[in-house]
């Protein structure tokens, strides 16, 4: 009999879960269903599915990981891991840089101009217990970004850009002591096979909705606003 060790088991199974920057702005539940292949290649060979649950915080980083042991693909070395690594999709107004929103103003500042200021969207996601209302698009709410290009008209900044920053107005921060890199989740026993239906999760999504509640206000990165000169 062979014991699988740290040292025989076999590399984890990833598989990458896309989000929308408004899922990781306000936090969701995600639902991810993940096809096993057990045995590949030999006469044994066949597939199994569970359904599982993510519970995405406010703020969570691209490249998160959740990892659920042993419930990745099976082969003959073994059980391997399953790790759900966090992408996050392009946003059609922002940019996230780690906890900042970038904006960008297209248009050309006047050539002679020295103070800049311009009216920029800001993210605003209203959310239910399961994550974002579905249609409530991020960019809903406006802030006045103000900035001086100074430095490029005295010749010591020639990235052609001017740059304001609007204090509180980037992706919520996580608390402190949480771990940036790792999420929890759990496998929906009783969904096998069914529909996805959100009461699978109600004690995953009990603790997160009383999280929420309990975190208060929340604090945030801040929004860069880049002026084209």
């Amino acid at each position: 009999v062979v014991v699988a060790t740290d040292a025989t088991k076999p590399a984890p199974t990833c598989v990458d879960v896309s989000l929308t920057l408004e899922e990781t702005f306000v936090g969701c539940i995600k639902y991810v269903r993940f096809k096993r292949t057990l045995f590949a290649g030999t006469k044994w060979e066949k597939k199994d599915e569970d359904v599982f649950t993510l519970k995405i915080r406010p703020g969570e980083l691209p490249g998160t990981t959740f990892w659920f042991k042993d419930k990745g693909d099976v082969s003959t070395e073994g059980k391997s891991d399953l790790v759900f690594v966090i992408r996050e999709e392009p946003h059609a107004t922002f940019e996230r840089v780690s906890a900042d929103l970038w904006f960008r103003v297209e248009d050309p500042a006047p050539v002679d101009a020295l103070f800049l200021a311009a009216l920029v969207p800001t993210m605003q996601v209203e959310r239910n217990w399961l994550g974002p209302i579905k249609g409530s698009k991020g960019a809903s709410g406006f802030a006045i970004a103000a900035t001086n290009c100074l430095s490029a008209a005295l010749g010591f900044d020639r990235s052609g850009w001017a740059e304001a920053v609007v204090r509180g107005e980037g992706m919520p921060l996580l608390a402190d002591g949480e771990d940036v890199r790792r999420g929890t989740g759990a496998v929906d026993e009783r969904e096998q096979g069914s529909d996805l239906k959100p009461t699978a999760s109600e004690k995953l999504v009990k603790q997160a909705t009383a999280e929420q509640a309990a975190r208060g206000p929340v604090q945030r990165g801040d929004l860069i606003v880049k002026f084209r000169l």
